[in-house]
């Protein structure tokens, strides 16, 4: 008989992330509907998404971390959705976040280009088209994005009708037509 194999323990990451996972279920499952959505600020928390049920998984876990940040203001989901997703839609979710269903727009008819990341500017569009928050700032926020700590606009050089975002270099020297399709305005760099 061969010596036996000590077994391997599962990466602390991996025993963590299936214990936070447990919580959320658990905390979404014994919530009381509905769950707060809106407090006293000035910020308006976007987490924007599509209607992939690892999406649905993902905001639960945004709005978690929204509800017990001290982020003031309110939080809204945007989703990017077909038509039929949105009429099938789970009403469970759209209870625990409060969600406002947008349609797809990763395909580009125009450039005959499809690209998930073209959901975004879209979804954002769409629903400012749609409401007319009370807050003055806007935070977008991919459901993926967790919040631990408020974003304070005092603390940001910021001005009215102005975005400001982390820098992301990949995209330099892509021309997609990405840039003239939502802000036309802007000569392309």
């Amino acid at each position: 008989m061969g010596k036996r194999q000590p077994q391997k323990q599962p990466p602390a990451a991996a025993v963590a992330a299936v214990c936070l996972l447990g919580l959320l279920i658990q905390h979404a499952a014994a919530a009381k509907w509905p769950l707060i959505n809106s407090r006293e600020g000035n910020v308006l928390t976007l987490i924007l998404t599509d209607c992939a049920k690892y999406q649905d998984w993902q905001t639960i876990a945004a709005a978690f971390a929204w509800r017990h940040s001290p982020q003031g203001g309110s939080m809204v989901r945007v989703a990017n959705c077909n038509a039929d997703d949105t009429k099938n839609y789970d009403k469970k979710m759209l209870d625990y976040v409060h969600t406002h269903m947008a349609p797809q727009y990763a395909y580009n008819e125009k450039l005959k280009d499809w690209y998930a990341a073209y959901n975004k500017p879209g979804a954002v569009v769409e629903y400012f088209k749609h409401n007319n928050p009370k807050e003055e700032w806007v935070v977008v926020l991919d459901s993926d994005m967790l919040l631990h700590k408020a974003f304070d606009p005092k603390d940001l050089p910021l001005e009215r009708g102005w975005a400001y975002a982390g820098h992301y270099d990949y995209l330099i020297g892509t021309d997609n037509g990405l840039a003239l399709r939502h802000v036309p305005e802007v000569a392309p760099r």
